[in-house]
């Protein structure tokens, strides 16, 4: 193809930058969009002996690779901080969603259907302890007593059958049979459509995972997008996110009972709900949207080519 700019992903193919060097003419561009540095200390099936040494490794090899990078795709202005000492050109891209793909898109009749008559509280993402899923359901007992049409509906898999047992077990435990639903992985085209049929979004991680700080994700957006009201964890990113969205309730990751509060007041006050709806949704369509931050990378391209 004797492209004019590479542009990658996946960590381990900073191990095939010298060969791409060598082969292309080609700039290479990194694009950072995780903290896999830190995600290593994470990852269960990593043995913990190993764990730092393989992050010191990894960390050597993406120092060796940088001399022969023209550039950096990054997720956050945080993250850019940590790029900057190699002093190559960077692009901050965040995980915004496009606006094109919820612009057009209608309300589900099914899923409208099923979940009629339900104040809807949706999590979309992995189920994990880390991600505060254990927290959500404590907080979500306690709403359904205030609010005995709440439902909540969990879209994503588990990090582990061992977590997914034991989380199954809780929810047995805490809740009705009919008042939750476990939707597991969903295309996600169909994202868009579980989130149109509900009433509330939430995202709550708790403070002790440091990228769970720092990230932006992109159901936060997504959530924009969709116009749904937001309880969100008071971190770092996520005060910042929800600051400039103005689309929710940011809360104590660890205090079940101020999250049931947050979710309990939108879903009895229309009015506050309506307008965190139309202040995510105008938020999504001004600034947090892929269309609005697509320049940056055909910039980075320009500034490495005249660079070359």
């Amino acid at each position: 193809m004797r492209p004019d700019v590479i542009q990658f992903h996946d960590p381990e193919l900073l191990f095939w930058v010298p060969w791409f060097a060598r082969r292309t003419q080609a700039a290479l561009v990194f694009d950072v969009h995780e903290y896999y540095l830190e995600s290593i200390v994470d990852k269960q099936w990593i043995p913990g002996i190993l764990k730092r040494p393989l992050r010191v490794f990894v960390q050597w090899v993406e120092r060796t690779a940088v001399r022969r990078l023209s550039g950096f795709v990054v997720v956050s202005d945080h993250m850019a901080g940590m790029y900057r000492r190699y002093g190559k050109p960077i692009a901050v891209i965040p995980n915004y969603p496009k606006r094109s793909l919820f612009s057009d898109m209608t309300r589900d009749p099914d899923l409208a259907r099923r979940y009629e008559g339900r104040k809807v509280i949706v999590y979309v993402g992995s189920l994990s302890a880390r991600r505060g899923l254990d927290t959500v359901l404590e907080a979500f007992a306690q709403v359904r007593a205030r609010v005995p049409d709440s439902f909540l509906l969990l879209i994503g898999g588990f990090e582990s059958e061992e977590y997914e047992s034991r989380f199954r077990k809780k929810a047995r435990d805490l809740l009705p049979r009919d008042s939750y639903e476990l939707a597991g992985k969903v295309p996600h085209s169909d994202v868009f459509n579980y989130l149109k049929a509900a009433n509330l979004g939430v995202y709550l991680p708790g403070t002790a995972t440091k990228r769970y700080q720092w990230g932006e994700p992109t159901k936060l957006f997504e959530y924009c997008a969709a116009g749904l009201p937001a309880v969100v964890s008071d971190v770092e990113a996520k005060r910042r996110v929800l600051t400039a969205t103005g689309n929710g309730i940011l809360v104590s990751p660890e205090n079940p009972g101020q999250i049931a509060d947050a979710m309990a007041r939108i879903l009895l006050e229309p009015d506050l709900a309506r307008k965190f709806s139309e202040n995510g949704r105008a938020a999504f369509e001004r600034q947090f949207c892929w269309e609005a931050i697509a320049p940056r990378l055909t910039d980075l391209y320009r500034t490495i080519r005249r660079a070359d």
